[in-house]
């Protein structure tokens, strides 16, 4: 019998003209809510830097003002229906180790190839990763759909 391992879990959210306010909301509600699934895989949270070493002076604070500012400073200036695009990541010294969530929110474009997404990538070494039929991949699951009103969830196995 094979074990599939958990490796994206993926939901579409509507496009719904939402404020800032509220995107940091959710944002902050759901890496918190990360954190208590699983504090191991979700204790710390870094910005992207263009090195290892630059990213992780950029640890990311679960305050609201600060999560506004990312999705502030991220907000496609010269098309802002396409909304604000960022990604965190773990910070773990071995890539195999971390996990890495991408936010594309605030777009309310009537392109239906475009949509607003919340991706999170598992880590892949052997010690951390996670069994298809985990309980934290349903609760997950069950996050994506309260926080972002998700209606389609995609999850993706190695």
């Amino acid at each position: 019998m094979e074990i599939y391992f958990t490796e994206n879990i993926k939901g579409v959210i509507p496009k719904n003209k939402v404020t800032l306010d509220e995107l940091s909301n959710k944002v902050l509600i759901f890496l918190k809510s990360l954190n208590q699934i699983d504090e191991k895989l979700f204790s710390d949270w870094y910005e992207q830097g263009w090195s290892k070493k630059e990213a992780l002076k950029k640890k990311v604070s679960l305050e609201k003002e600060y999560i506004r500012k990312i999705i502030e400073n991220e907000w496609d200036k010269k098309f802002p229906d396409l909304g604000s695009g960022f990604t965190f990541w773990t910070g773990k010294d071995d890539d195999m180790k971390n996990s890495r969530i991408s936010f594309t929110i605030g777009l309310i474009t009537k392109n239906e190839y475009l949509n607003n997404i919340v991706s999170l990538s598992l880590p892949k070494s052997d010690e951390l990763k996670i069994n298809k039929n985990d309980e934290r991949i349903k609760k997950i699951e069950k996050l994506i759909r309260d926080v972002w009103d998700s209606t389609e969830i995609e999850v993706s196995y190695i």
